[in-house]
């Protein structure tokens, strides 16, 4: 009875290590993905499309051989050294895939890559500003750029199209009169490249005006108990109105002259010429810019 044990054992451990070397033989199908790696490319030429970063390989091995090929990354290196400007076909070589002996390539996807090549170019571009908000009425803005232009480098047929970069200017708050600096990165079309990629942009806001001349009789305020004379009684003011408000500048009740007395005892007083104005509005002149009040009795 030992004898039989020993033998079935024996035999049992043989079924087994045959069964493990017939399936470890056995061939069977995966898929292997191959990183893409490009080289040689003739100095002055640029790929505009076509680059892809890895295909996908059928292979046929082992199930051992396929275990090692899952943990490794494999790489196949795709010479470019006899690509010329346009379209070029080149193929993927299954004979020099990274594999070793024992696997069996079958299928490569894609098997073939079309690369669109083009010449590289250089242009100096004039920078445009898009000022991205409608501002109110009478405003006006003005941006300056540092520097005003730019190089941009990359391929001929995408610089044969720019005639200048637009840049986004935003504004936060339309209604403010001022000026305000700050950096912009330059938006580039694909595979374009600015010197410098950067610059600083200067947003001035102000307001669209136009000198007007109108005639106003001089106020001023005295005692009820005083009679006031002034001489002359009327000045011309220059002001720079905003556009919306020209046409209306001589009836516009917001547009006033004026003297400020800070004695009211009698006699003669020489005073400046004061003058209230709309928003907006800015003065330019007053002709007389003095004139002379007189206070009496009653």
């Amino acid at each position: 009875m030992k004898l039989r044990w020993k033998e079935f054992t024996v035999a049992f451990l043989m079924a087994v290590v045959l069964w493990y070397g017939v399936s470890g033989s056995e061939k069977i199908e995966s898929q292997v993905e191959v990183r893409m790696d490009y080289r040689g490319l003739p100095q002055g030429l640029v790929v505009r499309s076509g680059l892809v970063n890895k295909v996908s390989v059928r292979v046929r091995a082992s199930a051992g051989m396929l275990r090692t090929l899952a943990n490794r990354d494999y790489a196949f290196y795709l010479d470019l050294s006899d690509v010329h400007k346009g379209e070029n076909v080149l193929a993927v070589n299954m004979a020099y895939l990274p594999f070793r002996s024992g696997v069996e390539v079958i299928e490569v996807t894609p098997s073939r890559i079309f690369l669109d090549v083009d010449t590289v170019g250089t242009k100096v571009l004039p920078l445009e500003a898009q000022i991205m908000v409608e501002l109110p009425e009478d405003y006006v803005a003005h941006v300056s750029f540092n520097p005003p232009e730019v190089t941009v480098t990359g391929p001929a047929t995408v610089l044969d199209d720019l005639t200048g970069i637009a840049v986004q200017i935003p504004v936060e708050n339309p209604d403010q009169i001022g000026e305000t600096t700050f950096t912009r990165l330059l938006p580039l079309p694909d595979g374009v490249d600015a010197s410098p990629p950067e610059v600083k942009a200067t947003l001035s806001v102000g307001i669209k005006r136009k000198l007007v001349k109108v005639t106003r009789t001089v106020q001023v305020t005295a005692p009820p108990d005083m009679g006031k004379f002034i001489r002359p009684d009327k000045v011309n003011i220059d002001v720079a109105m905003p556009e919306s408000l020209v046409s209306k500048a001589a009836a516009n009740k917001d547009i006033r002259a004026f003297v400020q007395l800070t004695r009211h005892d009698l006699g003669s007083y020489t005073l400046p010429v004061q003058v209230e104005l709309p928003d907006g509005a800015e003065l330019i002149a007053v002709d007389p810019p003095r004139v002379t009040v007189t206070l009496e009795q009653k």
